[in-house]
């Protein structure tokens, strides 16, 4: 039998996908300077099995300026405006890489997810 890892990070949204590996989100809040880049990884969380292949992501830019997500493997770059969050599919290799970036800077939640969800924004309140 397969081992099913819940970590504390990884929320799992409901009924998985398939019995070892239900679907997930982890969330990430950046606090950013303005205009200085953030680059991570999601290698370690694929190695443990919290997360594996991202497909999609939900970003809450509750801030005055634009907040960039970049991907350089697949070269991939989510742009988006102020006082906006929404959902946003993603192409990501295995261990994801990202940047992100914010032009006034602020704080920005990210949740990286194992399953697709279809591309839709909408103000915050």
């Amino acid at each position: 039998m397969a081992r099913q890892y819940n970590p504390e990070l990884a929320i799992n949204l409901g009924l998985p996908p398939s019995p070892e590996f239900g679907p997930r989100i982890i969330p990430i809040q950046f606090v950013l300077a303005a205009n200085v880049p953030v680059t991570d990884d999601l290698s370690l969380e694929d190695m443990d099995y919290s997360l594996t292949n991202v497909q999609s992501v939900w970003i809450d830019n509750n801030n005055a300026s634009v907040f960039t997500l970049s991907f350089p493997q697949t070269l991939q770059t989510i742009r988006l405006k102020a006082n906006l969050q929404g959902f946003f599919p993603v192409m990501a290799a295995k261990g994801v890489q990202y940047t992100v970036t914010s032009v006034g800077g602020g704080t920005v939640t990210v949740g990286f997810l194992n399953v697709p969800v279809p591309y839709v924004n909408w103000p915050t309140a």
